[in-house]
């Protein structure tokens, strides 16, 4: 057993006798971000308690993915030498794509120097659904800020946090802006496959921004039912609202019956609320199958249509091939589709970016996100088709390399269109083109 030869993968855990638990339920000094609904609950699921009766007709599954507490997190100053956590949950890890670090554990993050540094994940055994974790010990007497972030794919139903004796609690001041933001979407918005909670991107946004994010990730479940857009009417001060629900409402059928009726409710929130519709990334299936490369490209032209039909100033979209370089794209996957944590930090870093870009958000900045360069940033690389030999030139070439031939078009690789040598974008698709111009 290698736990027995590396004590750092032993699981056990010795908890001094002097440490005292509370419930941060009970406690006003504990903030909770990603839980609209929990002075009406006092619990921790994600979803309103009014609201069950009318899922369980709908669509039933979202109850128990509700429970689940993706996004959730707390913050809270202290002063003790060790923190533990002391959990039951639903279940234990069973999901054969995830790590059970992110499907049943909650990692921790301490202030240092006004930027959020990771510090330690809980230890589990991986089936039992009752843990005892220390997540710091033997540190000084100094005032820490301290954010958990809790698990995405199980349900947290008691909790209790250990301090050394005599430790003060105190609240902070981070995640403090009166407005929220929202994100619906699927199984990527949970953050299935992330290493661990505090890399999902919407828990690495909201560290970004210092933002509160609700996250209404419902894995295999998005489907834009009415019953969803009137809940998210419920959550007070949002200011954003970011809908990410191509994948699964493609594969139930329920993106071009529900998608124009669920904006149109979630206007009814505020005039002046922005809401971002993304179209799914480019997956390894796409690239490998016309028929689902034509269904997946008609959901695209779908969806920008329906934003255009709308004419609503405050309603965006992004297009979702945008976001990942063509040619690493699987290298920002665990499974072909759900993204690594590499994925998630380049998904955030673009959804930064829009952001900033476009005006929504300000420029300042808690601290920069790392991300690696990858073959010349994000977006995929294109090219120059010789309507001769049909050798594929780099898109910075003029003439093909082959024949000297100059090339007029340039030829999508999304959906194959011929555009001119000139173009910015696809005109059939509107994928962007990365070109050096001279």
């Amino acid at each position: 057993m290698v736990e027995k030869l590396d004590k750092f993968m032993d699981s056990e855990t010795e908890v001094p006798s002097n440490v005292e638990y509370f419930n941060p339920l009970q406690n006003s000094n504990v903030k909770f971000l990603g839980l609209p609904f929990v002075k009406e609950n006092q619990n921790y699921q994600r979803i309103s308690n009014s609201f069950i009766e009318k899922f369980q007709v709908v669509n039933p599954k979202l109850i128990e993915l509700g429970a689940h507490t993706a996004g959730v997190s707390i913050v809270f100053k202290t002063d003790t030498p060790i923190l533990v956590l002391r959990s039951k949950l639903n279940k234990g890890a069973v999901l054969w794509n995830m790590s059970p670090i992110l499907e049943i554990g909650f990692d921790l993050y301490l202030k240092i120097n006004n930027k959020w540094e990771f510090y330690q994940t809980s230890k589990h055994k991986h089936l039992d659904k009752s843990h005892e974790a220390i997540m710091f010990e033997k540190l000084d007497r100094s005032e820490k800020e301290v954010l958990i972030n809790f698990p995405c794919y199980s349900a947290v139903l008691e909790l209790e946090i250990g301090l050394e004796e005599k430790s003060f609690i105190k609240t902070s001041a981070s995640f403090s802006d009166a407005k929220r933001w929202l994100f619906y979407g699927t199984s990527i918005t949970q953050g299935a496959c992330a290493s661990r909670p505090g890399m999902s991107y919407v828990n690495i946004l909201s560290r970004y921004f210092n933002k509160e994010i609700v996250n209404l990730g419902f894995s295999g479940n998005a489907l834009a039912e009415s019953v969803m857009a009137e809940m998210i009417l419920e959550v007070s001060g949002l200011d954003i609202v970011f809908i990410d629900i191509d994948a699964n409402a493609v594969e139930f059928n329920t993106l071009k019956p529900n998608l124009e009726l669920f904006l149109k409710t979630i206007r009814k929130y505020s005039k002046d609320l922005k809401i971002i519709l993304i179209s799914r990334v480019l997956d390894v299936y796409q690239k490998t199958n016309k028929k689902t490369n034509a269904i997946y490209l008609d959901t695209l032209y779908f969806q920008r249509e329906i934003v255009k039909k709308l004419n609503d100033q405050s309603l965006f979209f992004i297009n979702g091939y945008d976001i990942f370089p063509l040619k690493e794209y699987s290298d920002y996957t665990v499974d072909g589709i759900h993204f690594s944590d590499l994925g998630y930090y380049k998904f955030a870093d673009y959804l930064k970016t829009f952001l900033t870009n476009n005006n929504l958000v300000k420029s300042e900045t808690v601290y920069e996100l790392f991300i690696p360069e990858i073959s010349g940033g994000i977006g995929p690389k294109y090219l120059r088709v010789c309507p001769k030999c049909q050798t594929k030139n780099n898109i910075d070439l003029k003439y093909c390399q082959k024949c000297g031939i100059r090339i007029l078009e340039l030829i999508c690789p999304i959906c194959q269109s011929h555009n001119k040598a000139s173009s910015n974008a696809c005109a059939e698709c509107g994928q962007k083109f990365l070109i050096k111009r001279k």
